[in-house]
């Protein structure tokens, strides 16, 4: 048993995944590690050092800590403005992107990478073999997020596109915890996001277990999102089964490209869209025709079978993938 003690930093106490990820690699390779975040006014309120800092693109940018690896889950592109603190950091420490996608973006700029490490199925991961009996035909979790595109703000995760499903496909259901009717009136928006909340099962809290649960209760997992570093979701449903509905997004094709039951909806529009936060800083979104969304979603009910749920286990196995971390956290 290892028994360190390893000093973790996240700057948003609210990004579950990015918690989950950092508690996993702690356990995983026996650390008793203490999590600071930079609460409610991050990321200027995050200021030490650390062993291990955990983040996405635009965090890592605007971070002033100083830790001893970077995890970085890239979600786009790098601003120039911030290209000489990258360079410097990545050159003295060690910089580890969640997907090979990522890597190239950091490379394309001359920021070293000391290794991709993907996202691992959160712990616990179901040990036994995903049942064919679903209640749902499809269902969709995710955070809500808003990014600007142009002059009107968008929902990064596609939940406009939730009302289309659900009328579409008899007993589907969209599941989130975070808030859409506390949006400020005076911005332009490009979607009633109140009357998308209508469609919606709002949850307070939800263990790991029940989350898996929830996800092989469910024939399809429709991801929807316009934009992301990783994703967690997609992944959990794939594990126990689920099949997987997604744009063709670079980090979806990356990791799930060529496993039964990930089916990938082109996406005909790549457009930028920035932080809300940091307008300076810009994300790789794209979006896709809905009819042929939502046609997919139907073939793949009509055919309907177990995903390859074994390859996604072994493929995405926690204990082989985030012992890795001990090489640079010694």
């Amino acid at each position: 048993m290892d028994g360190r003690t390893v000093n973790v930093g996240i700057l948003w106490p609210f990004v579950d995944s990015f918690t989950n990820v950092v508690k996993d690699i702690c356990k995983v390779n026996q650390w008793k590690c203490n999590i600071t975040s930079g609460g409610p006014f991050a990321p200027y309120t995050l200021i030490g050092t650390f062993d291990l800092f955990m983040g996405s693109s635009s965090d890592f940018q605007f971070s002033v800590v100083d830790a001893k690896v970077y995890y970085i889950s890239v979600e786009g592109n790098i601003n120039p403005i911030y290209e000489p603190k990258l360079k410097t950091i990545c050159r003295r420490k060690y910089c580890i992107t969640a997907t090979k996608w990522g890597a190239k973006i950091f490379e394309q700029h001359d920021i070293p990478v000391a290794d991709v490490i993907y996202h691992a199925l959160p712990l616990p991961v179901p040990n036994t073999t995903p049942k064919v009996d679903r209640t749902y035909n499809a269902i969709y979790l995710n955070a809500v997020y808003f990014v600007l595109r142009g002059g009107e703000i968008i929902e990064r995760k596609g939940w406009k596109l939730w009302p289309i499903i659900a009328d579409a496909i008899p007993n589907s259901y969209g599941f989130t915890k975070s808030n859409f009717s506390s949006l400020p009136k005076y911005y332009k928006y490009d979607a009633d996001y109140s009357a998308v909340e209508k469609k919606v099962v709002k949850y307070s809290s939800m263990s790991l277990s029940e989350i898996y649960s929830l996800y092989e209760n469910a024939k399809v997992f429709t991801n929807l999102s316009y934009n992301d570093g990783f994703g967690l979701n997609p992944l959990m449903a794939l594990a126990v089964g689920t099949n997987l509905v997604a744009w063709d997004f670079p980090v979806f094709r990356e990791l799930y490209e060529g496993i039964d039951g990930a089916y990938l909806v082109p996406a005909e529009k790549q457009f930028e869209c920035m932080m809300l936060r940091a307008p300076v800083l810009s994300l790789y979104c794209v979006e896709g025709d809905a009819e042929k969304y939502v046609a997919t979603v139907k073939r793949v009910l009509d055919n309907w079978r177990l995903a390859d749920w074994q390859t996604v286990r072994q493929k995405f196995d926690p204990y082989r993938l985030y012992s890795k971390f001990s090489e640079f956290i010694k």
